[in-house]
């Protein structure tokens, strides 16, 4: 059978994976798929470390400007885009090289899982309304009632994902803790290349 391998290269923010993975491309024939939740937003240059345009002509690039600021992109939604765009590089006969960042990003590539429910934008509001008015830890503790593994990694400070994970056992009847343990199969062999720093040098 044809190689399936993708290498996917990580590090902590600053630590050098674009210039890395512009020199890898120096080596092998790759395609660069960025997991970098800010680098897909157009306009947003500063504090981002973007390839060059003379970098993005050379070796193609996919989520990189992909999209105007208002225009969200969930971790699931990249997941299956991803795995799309892998599949044509890899028939292509080129290597995929998958940079991250985001690693909400990366697992949903990598791993796959529960491809989230469209947004109920009334029962939203709703919940937002009810989040102003409350509090998150009021929020959070109603989550703990109906999802206490899902409350057990989050602190009232994190209102989108409470207002998520509450949105979605309204819609599902089923904690999203359970929901995305629901895994995708992947089709190919992630080989992960990590950058490690000296915590000081790198701050």
């Amino acid at each position: 059978p044809a190689c399936r391998n993708v290498l996917v290269l990580v590090g902590p923010t600053a630590s050098g994976k674009t210039p890395v993975a512009l020199e890898i491309s120096r080596l092998v024939e790759v395609e660069i798929i960025s997991a970098d939740s800010r680098q897909m937003y157009k306009h947003m240059d500063i504090g981002t470390a973007k390839p060059s345009r003379e970098e993005l002509e050379r070796v193609p690039h996919y989520f990189v400007d992909d999209r105007l600021p208002d225009a969200s992109l969930n971790a699931s939604e990249f997941g299956t885009r991803g795995r799309e765009i892998i599949d044509d590089i890899l028939r292509r006969g080129k290597l995929p090289l998958l940079v991250g960042g985001s690693g909400l990003y990366l697992q949903g590539l990598v791993d796959g899982f529960f491809e989230g429910l469209e947004p109920d934008e009334e029962l939203r509001a709703r919940l937002y309304a009810r989040l102003a008015a409350e509090g998150g830890q009021a929020l959070l503790e109603e989550l703990r009632v109906v999802d206490p593994a899902a409350a057990a990694t989050m602190l009232p400070s994190n209102k989108k994902r409470i207002v998520r994970a509450l949105e979605v056992h309204r819609l599902t009847g089923r904690p999203i803790s359970e929901l995305q343990k629901t895994r995708i199969t992947v089709s190919f062999t992630p080989i992960f290349i990590g950058l490690r720093w000296d915590r000081a040098a790198l701050y």
